[in-house]
């Protein structure tokens, strides 16, 4: 009986363990496109999205989107479509016609790194877009 109760206590340890740590490892990744955002984004954007990234320091007619007051800026919406097709880049919308400091087309450079083309690279890309999407809506200033 008192083996039962130490295999018990010690199942118990294990398994509050491996809750912590998972929870730990869950907190790590962030938010869904957080981590697209901080290795894409951030460079040009700024860490917070406000358009002050380090790339203006280096190409100071390099004007990035002040990407926390989107919402604001469309009437308390934020435009989550809009958003969507300026980062995939593959309409040839206004965002990515600046001459040569263009916004990379991501939706291209995604798929494109995943290989050949295919529908699985296609729905790959998509979700990621549409994580960085999600996590930009979380940057919006009230």
């Amino acid at each position: 009986m008192l083996a039962e109760a130490s295999i018990r206590l010690k199942l118990a340890a294990a398994v509050s363990i491996w809750l912590l740590l998972a929870s730990n490892a869950v907190m790590a990744q962030g938010l869904p496109g957080e981590q697209d955002y901080r290795n894409n984004c951030a460079i040009c954007h700024g860490p917070t999205g406000k358009g002050d990234g380090q790339a203006v320091m280096v190409l100071p007619a390099l004007r990035p989107k002040d990407l926390t007051q989107l919402t604001k800026e469309n009437h308390g919406v934020f435009p989550a479509q809009k958003i969507y097709l300026a980062i995939d880049g593959r309409d040839n919308i206004a965002a990515h016609e600046l001459g040569d400091n263009r916004m990379p087309t991501w939706g291209v450079n995604w798929q494109m790194g995943a290989g050949e083309p295919n529908p699985t690279s296609e729905a790959n890309t998509r979700r990621r877009i549409q994580n960085l999407v999600s996590y930009i809506e979380t940057l919006q200033e009230k």
